[in-house]
């Protein structure tokens, strides 16, 4: 039986928290993202908006081909993928910006992104990309694994690793199979995880035409049914549900951000709002790992 629970959180805003219960006041945090093209970033670098810099200080990303941290640079290091698009930029600025000054303190990620990349076997074959799926060696669970712990290995042993953010889904709406197989594949990925980190799963937005109906909605239920936490963008409402399928720490993120005139990725308004409720989500979470 699943139970569910709603939470109506009065105020989103910038100081919607006592920063001084909150403990990620004291420390610094590691971040993870992966994903296909719209985790990895299509929006044109002249569309930065004008309040972010495209050097950021204090945000710092382990760019895989180099094997080093560097300090952002939207549009050149930022990428972190394989193999290293130039020019683009996804949720990082915004983001990473966002937490730094909310908790005063520097912010560590790492990216492991691909366009074309499904998380079904043989779900990328028709792009020539790599699959997510777990089981398979050499491709991008692997690649994204080996980037991750190296980043890790070289951080200081007192920076906390905060959560997972995963944008992901738009290869496996390219077919019934896929779409269908989707809810299966994502719960044994998600477990071979470590569990007790944060799993945030972006939902595909309506807005996404270019994708088949059906398939979407079929992957958006199924991200949806596996999340312990749910939050809906358009009433601010966080929903709990616990048994069924749902994983412990996945939070489901249902939005329906615009894209660009391709009707696949996202704009540059599209990245700042989904910059924004990653943030909003991270928050939250933090705030009851505080209380709790």
């Amino acid at each position: 039986m699943r139970l569910i629970l709603i939470i109506f959180l009065f105020s989103f805003s910038f100081c919607g928290y006592p920063q001084g219960v909150d403990y990620y006041k004291t420390g610094v945090g590691f971040y993870e993202l992966i994903g296909q093209s719209n985790c990895l970033g299509n929006e044109l670098i002249a569309s930065v908006p004008l309040d972010i810099s495209t050097s950021i200080h204090n945000i710092h990303v382990y760019e895989n081909n180099s094997g080093a941290w560097q300090t952002l640079l939207l549009g050149s290091n930022n990428s972190g993928d394989i193999p290293l698009v130039t020019g683009r930029y996804g949720i990082e600025g915004r983001l990473f910006q966002l937490l730094r000054d909310y908790y005063n303190a520097d912010q560590y990620f790492v990216k492991t992104a691909r366009g074309g990349s499904g998380l079904a076997i043989g779900s990328s074959a028709s792009t020539g990309s790599l699959d997510w799926n777990q089981t398979l060696s050499s491709q991008m669970w692997s690649r994204s694994m080996t980037a991750r712990n190296s980043a890790i290995a070289s951080l200081n042993p007192n920076v906390k690793f905060k959560a997972r953010i995963w944008i992901q889904g738009e290869q496996d709406a390219t077919s019934s199979t896929f779409a269908n197989a989707y809810q299966s594949n994502e719960i044994a990925f998600v477990n071979a995880l470590v569990t007790n980190i944060p799993f945030i799963d972006f939902s595909l937005s309506n807005n996404q035409t270019s994708l088949n109906t059906t398939h979407r909605n079929a992957i958006n239920t199924a991200k949806k049914n596996t999340s312990s936490i749910i939050y809906t963008v358009s009433t601010g409402l966080f929903t709990f549900q616990s048994g069924g399928v749902t994983i412990p720490n996945k939070v489901y993120i249902e939005q329906n951000e615009p894209v660009t005139s391709d009707n696949l990725h996202y704009s540059a308004i599209g990245y700042e709002k989904l910059a924004e409720h990653a943030f909003k989500v991270i928050k939250f979470l933090n705030n009851r790992s505080v209380n709790n």
